[in-house]
């Protein structure tokens, strides 16, 4: 009997380990995205419209929660220190899986970017 008491508080243990482990993944994914009341957005882009198409009003200044870019497909969000480093890594990231980069993908990033952004953040 004392080996099934074990046994269980065990795997109850373990039950809650997991189910907190779940919960502390989905608070750090949500961290990563929001920063300073801005949530980043995926934007669906439309390559039809390029007069629609928001620009960053420089890049050397990094925007409020950094350099980022939600990939569309999987929603991860990737980041980087720099604009150059973004438009490399969302490259890369698309390369690794398997995925066409579109011949406008800087625009399509900036875009993205910029949607999310307060408007001082924008080009006029």
């Amino acid at each position: 009997m004392k080996t099934t008491k074990v046994t269980k508080t065990k795997t109850s243990s373990i039950s809650k380990v997991s189910k907190k482990e779940e919960q502390n993944v989905a608070v750090s994914a949500q961290r990563d995205i929001v920063h300073k009341h801005h949530v980043l957005k995926p934007i669906k882009f439309t390559p039809n419209e390029p007069e629609k198409l928001l620009k960053l009003r420089g890049y050397n200044e990094g925007p409020p929660g950094g350099w980022r870019y939600v990939e569309e497909k999987t929603g991860v969000t990737i980041k980087a220190n720099t604009w150059k480093t973004l438009v490399s890594n969302v490259v890369n990231f698309l390369e690794t899986h398997g995925s066409q980069v579109p011949a406008d993908i800087a625009a399509r990033i900036e875009h993205q970017l910029a949607s999310n952004l307060p408007d001082e953040w924008r080009a006029k």
